[in-house]
């Protein structure tokens, strides 16, 4: 058996691990199978035959419910008619500012061809999203049978099994190890100095280190300069490029911050996070597993710590749940997969 997994990894940490988990899902259910990654900036008008050569085409996670998708960054083929292959999308989800109702109950969200592409992928009901806003918003387009399985970077075939939450009592000491993912927008890299300065205060002990997903760059060197990372005594490190760089979180006992993969990273492991929602994708996520929103207003603070005393006093039972409901929600991610051929 040949798979094909269309990769929109490019620079993003998040992307890589969206695109390793995917392989490593289709991978569990099919163990037989021969899995090639493909690109899916590219086109593959001139290799119609290739993609004809496989058993299945994959397109896998990230934000790809977007107006006009195919073909502006998925530009695949231009006649869809030539795929003769069973191809499905693998828990995309829905890039919006927030989930108001006017939002996500739009009409007319895509454009002529990306629906034509989001029609020829469902003849055969093989979309699964990550999130039930997203589910929402495809079902008021007039798409069905869609199934919420949740986004693949949530599990963890290797552990997803025996998944179990591993406790807050570090959080509840002086001085954790604590981790902070910075902000996906420039407008918002200011609460990412923000929760900085929070988190040093909550913590005046802990050994803090900023991740930087996207890279350092023009926009957020300001983070970075030695006057500011030496009053508030933490490290930094840029792990864009690859997955590699989320095993670091595998060594905190607390991530807070603003990369929704790294709130999923360490969910998957049973760990402690804290979400700051830049937009929907973040309530999708907490909304689906149980877990408190926070979004970024002048009130951030406040909320931060509420949800980290909340954590101390119920010793971390929201996190108890999510754990739960990761495992519940493989099923379906397994039941979907499972059900393709």
């Amino acid at each position: 058996m040949k798979i094909a997994l269309l990769s929109g990894a490019f620079k993003n940490a998040g992307d890589f691990l969206i695109e390793k988990r995917c392989r490593e899902l289709l991978q569990y259910c099919y163990p037989e199978a021969e899995i090639s990654l493909l690109m899916r900036n590219e086109k593959y008008d001139s290799r119609i035959d290739e993609i004809n050569s496989y058993d299945l085409v994959v397109f896998g996670g990230g934000p790809g419910f977007r107006k006009n998708y195919y073909p502006g960054k998925v530009p695949f083929v231009s006649n869809l008619d030539e795929v003769k292959v069973p191809c499905c999308i693998l828990g995309w989800g829905w890039k919006a500012d927030n989930i108001s109702h006017p939002v996500v109950y739009k009409n007319n969200y895509f454009d002529s061809r990306m629906k034509e592409f989001l029609e020829f992928i469902n003849r055969n009901h093989a979309i699964s999203c990550r999130d039930i806003y997203t589910q929402r918003m495809l079902l008021n387009q007039g798409l069905e049978g869609i199934m919420m399985t949740g986004c693949p970077a949530w599990y963890d075939t290797k552990r997803v099994a025996d998944l179990k939450y591993k406790g807050c009592d570090a959080v509840k000491e002086k001085n954790p190890y604590i981790i902070i993912s910075d902000a996906a927008y420039k407008k918002n890299l200011k609460y990412t100095q923000r929760l900085i300065v929070l988190m040093r205060q909550l913590y005046p002990e802990a050994r803090i280190k900023v991740l930087f997903h996207r890279g350092i760059n023009s926009e957020n060197t300001f983070l970075t300069e030695k006057i500011f990372t030496e009053k508030y005594n933490f490290e930094y490190e840029d792990i864009s490029g690859s997955a590699d760089g989320f095993s670091q979180y595998d060594e905190c006992d607390l991530h807070v911050g603003f990369r929704v993969h790294a709130h999923i990273y360490n969910l998957s492991h049973g760990k402690t996070t804290i979400l700051l929602n830049e937009d929907a994708r973040g309530f999708g996520v907490n909304d689906a597993l149980g877990l408190p929103n926070i979004v970024l207003d002048k009130y951030m603070e406040k909320e931060v710590e509420n949800i980290i005393n909340l954590v101390k006093y119920t010793d971390g039972n929201c996190y108890q749940n999510a754990v739960s409901n990761i495992k519940v929600y493989f099923n379906r991610m397994e039941l979907f997969l499972k059900g393709l051929l």
